[in-house]
């Protein structure tokens, strides 16, 4: 994983990858709280990085955080090499992008789904928006309990 400042100039967007739904979350301005985005329906790649593409300068966003999907003994699968590309895509974006491991993340938004009274089968987009805010909110606290720390 690579390193980076933990100060950003601008909004973090956090984003939970898939080919089916993209998950979307941001911060505030001062990198305390993530409130999630629309998720987006991914039609091809091409059209999902037009969507961020315009994502970006709307919301101000100066670093990507986007959900690593882990083997749950810390390895990279299959999944984990497909989101990889894409961070390597969104890299040349000059912008920060920052691995983060999303192991339980959509198993969490599942169950915050369920105490809300709502079958995560027929709300997909929205455990997918809730996955992205528990990256994003992941990242967001480990920075701010951990200042002296690059990351």
């Amino acid at each position: 994983m690579q390193h980076f400042h933990t100060q950003s100039k601008g909004r973090i967007l956090g984003i939970d990858f898939g080919w089916k739904r993209v998950g979307l979350a941001v911060s505030d301005p001062s990198g305390t709280i993530a409130q999630g985005l629309d998720t987006l329906l991914v039609k091809d790649r091409a059209h999902l990085l037009s969507q961020l593409k315009k994502i970006i300068p709307e919301y101000g966003i100066g670093m990507v955080v986007v959900g690593l999907p882990l083997t749950l003994n810390g390895r990279r699968g299959k999944r984990a090499q497909e989101v990889q590309t894409f961070i390597q895509t969104i890299q040349g974006w000059n912008l920060p992008v920052i691995p983060w491991d999303e192991r339980m993340s959509t198993q969490e938004a599942h169950r915050a789904l369920h105490q809300m009274g709502r079958k995560p089968s027929r709300e997909k987009g929205r455990a997918d928006q809730i996955s992205a805010i528990l990256i994003l909110q992941g990242y967001l606290d480990f920075r701010n309990q951990n200042p002296d720390e690059d990351y």
